[in-house]
């Protein structure tokens, strides 16, 4: 989940994408998929595709599938990146 932290000494913001990434355990996340998911209030799937410099950061840790949730059905997508 994306985290945020403020305070009167710092602003701190991180993506549920790079959290992940960060906290992983793995050294080489190489090849592997990650899974977004957001949901409303009501339970439904809500739209949760990466941000663009999220997107940046998965490919440069050559993460080879990002799936993600939309707000109607099918209710997921995929993109293969390179």
């Amino acid at each position: 989940f994306n985290k945020s932290k403020t305070n009167p000494h710092c602003a701190f913001s991180m993506h549920a994408e790079i959290d992940a990434i960060r906290t992983s355990g793995k050294k080489n996340i190489k090849n592997s998929s990650i899974y977004v998911y957001r949901e409303k209030a009501d339970g439904t799937p809500a739209l949760a595709r990466p941000c663009r410099e999220c997107m940046k950061s998965l490919i440069r840790f050559g993460i080879k599938n990002v799936f993600y949730s939309i707000d109607k059905p099918p209710y997921f997508e995929k993109e293969t990146l390179s």
